[in-house]
């Protein structure tokens, strides 16, 4: 059964289990690279994790460019925001994000970055496509 068909975008993802979050996780995987392509400059590949946290985080994942990893906590409200945040941080995968963010983040601050809204503006762009 397609994973998809049991369920809606507004799904909380408290409902699924590990293994669901998983699988969605690798289909948007191959929708990025798909549509997106791959960073092929790193030594590591990608790896994408999935962590709980007590903490009241303000934002949902983050792109760790040293270890070329994807990390995302349990806070995200729904399944289309856990691709959402995949696609955006996928985006953060393929900026220059070691030579190049910090020093926007000094000149812009995280709201205005020029990266952020970029991967924010393509993941909002991809997010229908990936549905249909």
């Amino acid at each position: 059964m397609n994973l998809f068909r049991m369920m809606k975008s507004t799904t909380p993802i408290n409902n699924l289990t590990k293994s669901q979050l998983r699988r969605i996780s690798k289909i948007v995987q191959n929708f990025c690279q798909e549509y997106l392509g791959v960073n092929n400059r790193h030594a590591k590949q990608l790896t994408i994790s999935i962590k709980k946290s007590n903490l009241k985080k303000t934002y949902y994942g983050q792109y760790e460019p040293y270890q070329n990893k994807i990390t995302f906590w349990n806070n995200i409200p729904t399944v289309e925001d856990f691709i959402h945040t995949l696609i955006h941080e996928w985006v953060h995968y393929l900026q220059p994000i070691k030579t190049k963010y910090y020093k926007l983040l000094d000149e812009f601050g995280y709201e205005k970055h020029p990266f952020e809204k970029e991967a924010d503006r393509i993941a909002d762009e991809l997010i229908k496509p990936f549905w249909s």
